[in-house]
């Protein structure tokens, strides 16, 4: 199994994200490793979420990286400013 926590202060802010792994169900889990982290340029926040998505059917598991560019930290302007890879 694999679980991703995001860590935000605010919405729509994604501060940090971690990972970690369990080998038995969810009994026990691995530490956690840090996936990704905001960065600061300038006046400008780049912000970065990653979310997990299982194909049952096909027994693949995706990783949807969200790349959020804001302008002065400000949410609406990332409405805008928004790629996503995987």
């Amino acid at each position: 199994m694999i679980r991703v926590c995001t860590h935000q202060g605010l919405s729509d802010h994604p501060s940090e994200q971690y990972v970690s792994y369990s080998g038995d169900n969810g009994r026990t889990w691995s530490g956690s490793k840090l996936l990704g982290r905001y960065k600061e340029i300038g006046d400008d926040t780049i912000r970065y979420f990653i979310s997990p998505w299982l194909d049952k059917h096909k027994g693949v598991l995706f990783l949807f990286w969200h790349e959020i560019y804001m302008r002065h930290d400000d949410v609406l302007s990332g409405l805008s400013g928004r790629k996503i890879f995987y």
